[in-house]
């Protein structure tokens, strides 16, 4: 494998708020990379500052300008790191305009959403009125999640991994296209 190719397969995370070093890091490295990847921190901390009404309108105006010039940069090369969980149709809706305006090309969404909201993702998002066929992602359970939690949130008495392995097959049955999970659960889940 060359350099370049194994650039491609790399998704590099831009896990802040600030739009400025954003756009400076995708600068730096948009030659040597696939992908980026945007989650939470970053959407919602730039959009905080774009609706802050403590914002000054030049500020705001000027945010949004850097916001679009980082997306024009990065150039419909983007995981998006949503981890929608909502109703089916809601997700649906985000997804169509996630694809539709950005041009992910992987959105993620919890595969606790349910097999009818992965499902309904799923499809939509390989019409063919989009100009690219966005992958779905189903994240089976936050890293951050301890044994404690998982008794907490689905009182089975099953382990982590076993709850993993669940919500992964869940979500393959209901049409994901791939799947987020520890290594040792996804190996058990192929």
């Amino acid at each position: 494998m060359t350099r370049e190719e194994a650039g491609k397969k790399i998704i590099l995370a831009l896990d802040m708020s600030d739009v400025d070093t954003a756009y400076g890091i995708v600068e730096e490295f948009s030659d040597f990379v696939g992908m980026f990847k945007i989650g939470f921190e970053f959407v919602w901390g730039a959009f905080s500052r774009l609706v802050s009404p403590d914002a000054p309108p030049k500020q705001a105006k000027c945010d949004l300008e850097n916001i679009r010039a980082l997306f024009k940069a990065i150039d419909g090369r983007i995981f998006l790191d949503a981890k929608f969980f909502d109703i089916p149709r809601t997700v649906r809706r985000a997804i169509c305009a996630m694809i539709a305006l950005l041009n992910a090309r992987f959105i993620t969404i919890h595969a606790s959403a349910g097999e009818e909201t992965i499902m309904n993702a799923s499809i939509f998002s390989q019409q063919t009125i989009f100009s690219r066929q966005t992958k779905i992602l189903a994240v089976a359970i936050l890293s951050s999640m301890s044994k404690r939690d998982m008794n907490r949130v689905f009182d089975n008495g099953k382990t982590v991994e076993e709850n993993v392995l669940r919500l992964l097959r869940s979500a393959k049955k209901a049409g994901a296209h791939g799947a987020i999970g520890s290594t040792s659960a996804a190996w058990r889940a192929r």
